[in-house]
């Protein structure tokens, strides 16, 4: 299996999302989080990300990630859902056929495959549309080839 870890270290990220805001401020029921990778990072030998994870509090979290692109703004979008609080690490397998494209929080509605992709920034939020705590820690982020066939042109 090829594997390119690109977050080989502790990440703790946690705080309460509300949507109880003072009158005069845009309404913002969500919380993100994103990391540049300067100089960007090539998958395109690669098929799948692996998360490994635990959360403090049972919330759902996106993955965002921001690819290197002619159009501006487009992010793609995978969904870790109904995450259970534990101490245990577990990990998520989130397909790149199965993740969304995205541009300014909405759906496209023509979705391309993220082939041959170049990640230039990657995130997390939490937008699950719960008030509340949360938290999450990660402990590696990876991207993966799960085609058993596949043979690398090296």
């Amino acid at each position: 299996m090829r594997v390119c870890v690109w977050a080989h270290t502790l990440f703790v990220w946690a705080g309460y999302v509300t949507f109880q805001v003072p009158p005069l401020l845009p309404s913002s029921p969500f919380s993100f989080i994103s990391s540049r990778l300067p100089g960007g990072l090539s998958l395109n030998e690669h098929d799948t990300i692996e998360i490994d994870f635990r959360s403090s509090h049972p919330r759902s979290f996106i993955l965002n990630l921001h690819v290197d692109s002619y159009i501006p703004h487009e992010v793609y979008q995978g969904y870790i859902v109904d995450v259970p609080a534990s101490d245990s690490w577990a990990t998520a397998e989130i397909p790149f056929a199965s993740l969304l494209l995205t541009s300014h929080g909405q759906v496209k509605e023509t979705q391309r495959v993220l082939d041959n992709p170049c990640i230039v920034k990657w995130g997390i939020t939490c937008a699950d549309g719960q008030d509340g705590r949360f938290g999450i820690d990660i402990r590696e982020v990876r991207a993966v080839c799960t085609d058993e066939d596949y043979e690398s042109e090296e």
